[in-house]
């Protein structure tokens, strides 16, 4: 009967830390924190894109998964009686689609009756409506986190070549005299 508050409370939380303009994001992030504890509960289509990955690289993390791998693990976790919460204690968007935060995660194992209380910084992905990629950092490592997120923000390369160079302007067209010394500096070299 205490649950629903502290569910309550525990969104005013995120959103108090998150930014409003990117409410579908920090909806999503809530999502997710709620599938973790309870991925039962959950239906994993409208949340993660058919393609998501999982990358957890902290020190005792469960390593790399796919969707149907992330989904087993969580409800492998559950089925083994561990719950918890990811509590935010810092949020940062790197763009529009791409979030930082690093989270106090608050579980219990009722088999061997362990608490726990661990904080891990995580980046996630955003594709769209859903959420593409979430990778987890151990707690010191908060720089990493925040330059692997701008790396994945960051637009994909273009190629380079010869057809590339020639679709872009290379600069002002050179009229006059500064055609004539750029065409003699160009044939001495």
């Amino acid at each position: 009967d205490r649950l629903p508050a502290a569910l309550a409370e525990l969104d005013r939380l995120w959103f108090t830390v998150l930014n409003e303009r990117r409410q579908a994001a920090s909806r999503l992030a809530v999502t997710l924190g709620r599938a973790w504890v309870a991925p039962s509960t959950h239906t994993f289509d409208d949340l993660l894109t058919s393609d998501f990955e999982f990358v957890d690289g902290r020190t005792l993390g469960m390593g790399s998964l796919d969707r149907a791998g992330f989904e087993a693990a969580l409800r492998g976790r559950e089925a083994d009686g561990a719950t918890g919460v990811p509590v935010p204690s810092r949020v940062e968007f790197v763009s529009d689609d791409v979030m930082v935060f690093r989270a106090n995660n608050l579980g219990h194992a009722q088999e061997s009756g362990v608490d726990w209380d661990e904080i891990a910084c995580n980046v996630l992905v955003f594709e769209g409506d859903r959420i593409a990629r979430l990778e987890m950092f151990d707690e010191d490592r908060w720089d990493d986190a925040i330059a692997r997120a701008i790396e994945v923000a960051r637009p994909p390369r273009r190629l380079e070549n010869w057809a590339t160079r020639q679709a872009e302007p290379a600069g002002p067209p050179r009229t006059g005299a500064a055609s004539a010394a750029s065409r003699s500096v160009d044939r001495s070299i």
